[in-house]
Formats: structure tokens, sequence, C-alpha cells
């Protein structure tokens, strides 16, 4: 009997270390599939602050400062140069058309082309009088949408095959939640089977679902720990694009750990009170 709660034991820790490896795989491809969506690109373009971006070949001027500079050049002052590009709206459309873009190579979904109509709700978005004519509007749209186009066929070298496409879009549909949940459910039926009881699982999926979680939170800042420790010389500086990219697994992360934390005091109360109620029978026995 000890033989079999032995190995019962140690394909729990097995069947719990598998847990934590395929849990993390499906959540970073849960999050990496976002990068291909028109959604990422919107939020993200709009989170951005182009005035913590540095270029190092322009002595150090942020993203912000240089734009404001051209869009001086053009006659516009400096404080109407940062309501433009600080403009939630503008932000809106060039997420729009980049996440557009990449879905449609990614994808080989039809590309949704830009209006004029959509334009036009830009140019009056604008701080600035700009007066346009309908075909100088016209020319401006077919100028963006040849621009887009040709970028798409110079990427279309990337080319997937219709499987990895259905898999794309199954990891993004609300479906991979469900084959999550139905993963841990799986795995805490296993391991009670192999430690013959439905409390015990508790300890053997919380420290992986507690890691799981500070494997993601770790993942936010890693990346800007290892530029400035190897002293990467890049020409920008990352650590404002990776916040805003990365900070979406903060949430989950914390959650992930709670929640593993929340496991292990669960399993401890429980079993606790098991080792009570055996002693009090093994009392009354004698």
């Amino acid at each position: 009997m000890k033989f079999l709660n032995g190995l019962g034991k140690f394909f729990a820790l097995i069947f719990s270390t598998i847990y934590y490896f395929l849990l993390l795989i499906m959540l970073f491809l849960m999050f990496s599939s976002k990068f291909i969506t028109k959604e990422f690109y919107v939020k993200t373009i709009k989170k951005i602050d182009l005035s913590e971006i540095k270029i190092k070949e322009e002595n150090n001027k942020t993203i912000e400062q240089l734009l404001i500079e051209k869009l001086e050049e053009s006659g516009i002052d400096e404080k109407t140069s940062k309501e433009i590009l600080k403009n939630e709206k503008l932000k809106e459309f060039v997420g729009n058309i980049i996440g557009n873009s990449i879905s449609s190579i990614i994808t080989k979904e039809k590309l949704i082309e830009v209006t004029n109509e959509d334009l036009k709700k830009i140019i009056n978005e604008i701080p600035i009088d700009i007066k346009i004519s309908d075909e100088e509007l016209n020319e401006l749209t077919n100028e963006i949408n040849t621009a887009i186009k040709e970028n798409i066929e110079y990427k279309e070298e990337i080319n997937l095959d219709e499987k990895v496409i259905s898999i794309i879009k199954f990891i993004q549909s609300k479906y991979m939640y469900i084959f999550i949940m139905c993963f841990i459910i799986i795995n805490y039926l296993l391991i009670s089977l192999l430690t013959w009881s439905f409390y015990k699982p508790l300890r053997y999926l919380s420290i992986p679902t507690m890691l799981t979680g500070i494997t993601l939170i770790v993942t936010i800042f890693l990346p800007s720990l290892l530029i400035n420790i190897l002293n990467v010389n890049l020409p920008f500086n990352l650590e404002p694009i990776i916040k805003v990219l990365l900070n979406p697994l903060l949430i989950p992360g914390i959650l992930l750990t709670i929640i593993g934390v929340v496991m292990i005091v669960l399993y401890n109360i429980i079993n606790k009170k098991e080792e009570q109620d055996t002693t009090t029978c093994q009392v009354l026995t004698k």
C-alpha cells in the first residue's frame, strides 16, 4: 500500500509539473495572439507616450520633440502640435490601420481599406483649420490605401498554413478559456485519482499556479532588466514600449499568484481538520 501511495504521489508531482508548463504556454499563446488583433494596436498606440521614447541618433530627443519640430516646419505651433499628437481619435485611426494590416497579413482576411469618410472624421478632430477639396481627399485616401497594400505585398512572404491560421483564431476565441478550464479540471481529477483524495490536488496544483502567476509578473520586468544589465546598445529606449506591451500580463499574474496562495491555505485548513478527525476516531476506537 505504501508503494502505491508513493507511486501516486510521484505521478501527481509529474502531472503538476506538466500542468505548470502547459498552463504557462497556453497563457502566453493567448497573450501573443493579441498581437494580430486590431484592438490590441488601438489600445497600445493610445497608451504609448511619445515623450518617453528617446532616439539616440537624434541627440536623445524624444519622438514627440522630433514630430513637433516637423509640424512647426509646416507652420503649426508647439501647443497645437502637442494636441494633434495626443489626439485619441488620431491614435485610434493609426492603430486601426496597423491592426488591420497585420491581421490581413497573418490571417489572409480581406483588408479593410481607409475611406474618405474615415479621413474626414480625423481631419475634423485635428485642432487646425484644414481646407481640402473632394479631389484632394480622394487622392489622399488612395495614397494611404496604396501604401498599406504595398507594405502587405512586401510582407506576403509570411505564408501561414490554413491549419496555423485556424489555431490562431481558436486561441483568440472564447473557446480557449473553456479549453483552459477543462484542462485545469482534468488535471485536478487525475491528481485526485492518483492521491485518492479530493482535496490533496490543492497541494499539488497550488505551487504551479502560484509559479505561473509569478512567471507572468517577472516577464513584464525581465526584458528591461536584461537590456540594462547587458547594456544593449539600441537606437532608442525600448522600456516605455515594452511596459505598454507587457503590462496586460500583470492582472492575470497577480490573480494566479493569489489563487495559488488561497489553494495552499485551503489545503492546510482541510488537511488539519482531516488529521484532527483521524486522531478523534483513533481515540474513540481505543
